[in-house]
């Protein structure tokens, strides 16, 4: 995906409206790291005294590996964003993130360097949470919030007019309100 993205960042714009990567810390913390770990594993970084453990193992370095790999990635999403497309990232959740013990949710990333680096790859963080009926249902949309009490990371690009962003998940809505706000900062540019 990360080379078909690089390879193809001129025609994905006349081709797509929007890209979704559903979860975008799968792909970093499980395809991106297990290469890593592959590579380390080659490479006999840590010898043979233990080969199970040192398949599983990989160094600092590959820590530092995976933030430039995320990075990049999350770089060449914004050039496609820029160009027009709709770009979501989704992520799983991570309670208590070791990274920052303050936080009682962030985006599940490995890692902490990325970790301090990613909110600025992205316009609009949200955290969604389930509704549930009075029997204890499901109930869907879900909510999501864009503001946060310090508790967990959320991000909102727009103009918030004091008040707290949250409601019903609705893209529609949502993406609706950011090109507004987008076309409004054009008009103020030009």
């Amino acid at each position: 995906m990360f080379n078909y993205l690089n390879q193809h960042i001129e025609d994905i714009p006349k081709k797509y409206k929007s890209l979704v990567v559903d979860p975008i810390s799968f792909l970093v913390n499980v395809m991106l790291l297990g290469d890593i770990e592959d590579e380390t594993a080659k490479a006999e970084v840590f010898g043979n005294t233990r080969p199970l453990v040192a398949l599983g193992r990989t160094d600092m370095t590959g820590y530092g590996t995976l933030s430039s790999l995320a990075k990049r990635l999350c770089k060449t999403l914004g050039l496609i964003a820029t160009q027009g497309v709709v770009v979501v990232c989704i992520s799983l959740l991570d309670d208590m993130p070791k990274w920052n013990r303050e936080l009682s949710a962030a985006p599940a990333f490995t890692g902490k360097d990325f970790n301090k680096d990613y909110p600025a790859f992205f316009d609009l963080i949200g955290l969604v949470q389930q509704r549930l009926d009075a029997e204890g249902n499901i109930l869907y949309p879900p909510m999501v919030t864009f503001t946060s009490d310090g508790s967990f990371i959320a991000k909102w690009s727009g103009k918030r007019s004091g008040k707290e962003i949250k409601g019903l998940l609705n893209w529609t809505k949502i993406l609706a309100f950011e090109k507004e706000n987008k076309e409004k900062e054009v008009d103020k540019e030009g």
